[in-house]
């Protein structure tokens, strides 16, 4: 696993530069392109990053925001729906409404445009990409499945975090360029890369169960849990 981790430092800068220049070429439909910059910043390895002109939200939009996440929260709350659904909306309204907040009283301060959002955004994905191997080969190390089978999954998943990384990454700098900054800290704290250890557990729990299924009652095979 750890040669995974070591192949995924070195691709970093090939990795982000790709997701950039597809990133570009998507948002040059609906932007200038002209205005839309590839920028070469330094991490572990060189990475690439996106810089383009962003929106700040029009006057009544903080306060309507603020008002519709009150709203949300306070009706979201009766409702019989299940409970992570519940507070994973009482969460995203919370961050909402900080934001509409901040943008009320504070409307020219708001210290991130959409370069830093990309530069934090590419920063994550790399770091997750990287830890990935890590993470989930030590989960895996005490499953008495085939090695191959294992690296199967870690490489499966990175491929699908890169894969969701991507169009998410387009999706959230259009978001930001087209709307407004305002939702900038909804989309990286509800939207973001935090989101990604959802999938990772996820992926994780259905190579178990599908794993447990086919060794059924073979006790031979459950000693490995003593």
């Amino acid at each position: 696993m750890l040669v995974l981790s070591a192949s995924i430092y070195f691709i970093t800068p090939s990795v982000t530069f790709f997701i950039n220049d597809f990133a570009k070429n998507i948002l040059s439909d609906y932007f200038p392109s002209d205005l839309i910059n590839i920028i070469e910043k330094s991490f572990v390895k060189d990475i690439y990053i996106l810089s383009m002109p962003e929106k700040y939200p029009e006057p009544l939009l903080p306060p309507a925001l603020f008002l519709f996440s009150l709203l949300s929260i306070f009706l979201i709350i009766k409702t019989k729906l299940p409970a992570p659904v519940v507070i994973w909306i009482v969460y995203s309204s919370i961050v909402n409404l900080i934001s509409s907040i901040f943008f009320i009283f504070f409307y020219d301060q708001f210290p991130y445009n959409i370069e830093a959002f990309t530069e934090l955004y590419i920063k994550t994905e790399v770091n997750i990409w990287i830890f990935i191997p890590i993470i989930m080969g030590m989960a895996l190390s005490s499953l008495p499945s085939r090695i191959f089978s294992k690296v199967g999954l870690v490489v499966l998943t990175i491929i699908y975090s890169m894969i969701l990384g991507l169009i998410r990454y387009v999706a959230f700098i259009y978001v930001l360029a087209d709307f407004s900054l305002i939702f900038m800290p909804l989309l990286f704290f509800a939207f973001g890369p935090f989101m990604d250890f959802v999938y990772i557990v996820g992926m994780y729990s259905l190579y178990i169960s599908n794993y447990a299924k086919k060794i059924g009652k073979d006790l031979r095979i459950w000693k490995w849990l003593s």
